[in-house]
């Protein structure tokens, strides 16, 4: 039986043993999530503090799925340029084998650098690099979009088309937005439209 505890803010919490990079276990209090769905998560401060190395990015969805041909954008501001961000559109998250939830989807992204690509991401393969673009006109503020309508699909920066590829992989998806990894990122004015 496992033992645990509710806190003020109504948070179950139960102790959970992770090891770090070493092989050495600690303790800490996990909190429980109701609609758990395979991924497990840790604070960045302790993924640092126990040494692991990140093994994926940030991202957030939303939507339901049904929608076939949109656009999806937001304003952006990054604090280096070695960060990145990212839209994502036809987004879908399957079960794999080890029941946890997979990443098929297409995304946007853009490093602080000015470079950039639009990937094609699917449970199970390499992602795959659909086309890359270098805009000039990058800053630590810029404004992305990423259209998709039937086969094509449109990425831009401030305005300006930067990548655009036909591919006809993923039909319907959610929509979101992600980071290169668990570093400070700002999104403004996110919206969908179709």
């Amino acid at each position: 039986m496992i033992t645990g505890m509710v806190t003020v803010h109504r948070e179950a919490l139960i102790p959970l043993s992770v090891q770090d990079a070493n092989g050495q276990e600690h303790t800490i209090d996990a909190v429980i999530d109701t609609g758990y769905t395979g991924g497990l998560t840790l604070p960045p401060a302790l993924v640092a503090a126990l040494g692991l190395t990140w093994r994926g990015y940030a991202s957030a969805v939303l939507g339901d799925g049904s929608l076939s041909d949109y656009t999806v954008s937001a304003s952006v501001t990054l604090d280096a340029t070695s960060h990145s961000a990212g839209l994502i559109a036809r987004f879908s998250h399957p079960k794999t084998d080890g029941g946890g939830l997979g990443f098929n989807g297409y995304q946007f992204i853009v490093h602080g650098d000015g470079t950039c690509g639009l990937f094609l991401e699917r449970v199970g393969m390499a992602p795959v690099a659909l086309g890359t673009c270098s805009p000039s006109s990058v800053t630590s503020s810029f404004d992305l979009s990423l259209s998709v309508h039937g086969s094509i699909l449109i990425g831009s920066v401030n305005g300006s088309q930067v990548v655009s590829v036909t591919d006809s992989t993923l039909g319907t998806g959610i929509a979101g937005i992600s980071t290169g990894g668990w570093y400070p990122v700002q999104f403004s004015n996110l919206q969908l439209t179709s």
